[in-house]
């Protein structure tokens, strides 16, 4: 009997229940993307380092069983894409189900969803259409193939992407030189203070330096710092920073390789052996040889 037709997992129950349909639980964790492990029962997925995937909010608006419905077919996004897009897809389903009620998704209710809309946002609705046509082709209930059909004839405006960096935009823009220089010396006045790790700093330069994201500094390894020298015997501080945007890129599959400067490579050295100090007084036995930052250390 297939999910829509059976009886005890009605959509219809109280918004506000706390507990799904017994048949409505998941029995096993997951790992994400980032090789985070979850439990898809809780209403915090913690994907990656950062921003978890909330369901609270989601969960005073439908139903328990709504909810199983919507985290099944999450799921797979949450094990083999990137957690801000999920997140993405998380929130964006929020705004929807705020405007539409606990009621199942319908080719009407995107339609009056879309009303309120605008041409600079629609792209909310466009962002999560193929996740609602993955929802509908698994065969969950809680949408219909009305709505799916709605959707395979709509366009949706895109998301206006980079105008703040364009326009310069003062809040949202890129930081212009003098606010760059007082970010440098601000962090170098705290870290003399000691009022910020050298973990923190050197994250920070590493952001500055190479306009990195916070998923690729999350991939870096002791080993994607190296030193090297020039044919001239000059040395060179090389940082290899995983790829994270690409498509098809596996964990940690793709670098792009930057150069440093002595400042990066001096709080590397730091940073490198407050790891290690951290790791003695953890395990005092560990053969030395273990604690090796060097680019032939094991991952």
């Amino acid at each position: 009997m297939s999910a829509k037709k059976d009886k005890d997992l009605d959509l219809s129950q109280d918004v506000g229940q706390k507990e799904p349909h017994p048949k409505l639980r998941f029995d096993k964790k997951y790992i994400s993307q980032m090789h985070y492990e979850f439990d898809p029962n809780e209403n915090s997925w913690k994907l990656c380092k950062n921003a978890p995937v909330h369901f609270n909010q989601l969960s005073k608006i439908v139903s328990a069983d709504t909810l199983y419905w919507i985290k099944k077919a999450l799921l797979p996004y949450a094990e083999q894409k990137s957690s801000a897009g999920t997140v993405k897809i998380a929130n964006e389903l929020q705004s929807l189900y705020k405007f539409i009620g606990p009621v199942e998704i319908t080719d009407v209710a995107l339609r009056n969803y879309r009303a309120t809309l605008n041409r600079r946002n629609e792209h909310k609705l466009g962002d999560i259409r193929g996740f609602l046509k993955k929802w509908h082709k698994k065969g969950y209930p809680g949408i219909t193939a009305e709505a799916i059909e709605y959707l395979n004839n709509q366009t949706f405006k895109g998301n206006v992407t980079g105008e703040a960096v364009q326009l310069l935009d003062p809040t949202k823009g890129p930081f212009n030189d003098i606010e760059r220089q007082a970010i440098y010396e601000g962090l170098n006045a705290a870290y003399h203070k000691g009022d910020i790790r050298t973990e923190d700093y050197l994250a920070v330069l590493l952001l500055l330096s190479f306009a990195s994201r916070g998923t690729q500094l999350t991939k870096l390894k002791i080993k994607d710092f190296n030193k090297v020298k020039r044919l001239n015997d000059e040395e060179a501080f090389l940082v290899g920073i995983p790829r994270s945007k690409q498509k098809n890129t596996t964990w940690r599959g793709q670098f792009a390789q930057w150069e440093g400067n002595k400042l990066l490579w001096n709080l590397f050295e730091l940073h490198s052996q407050d790891i290690i100090n951290s790791v003695k007084s953890a395990f005092p036995s560990l053969d030395k040889s273990c604690l090796l930052y060097t680019s032939d250390a094991a991952d």
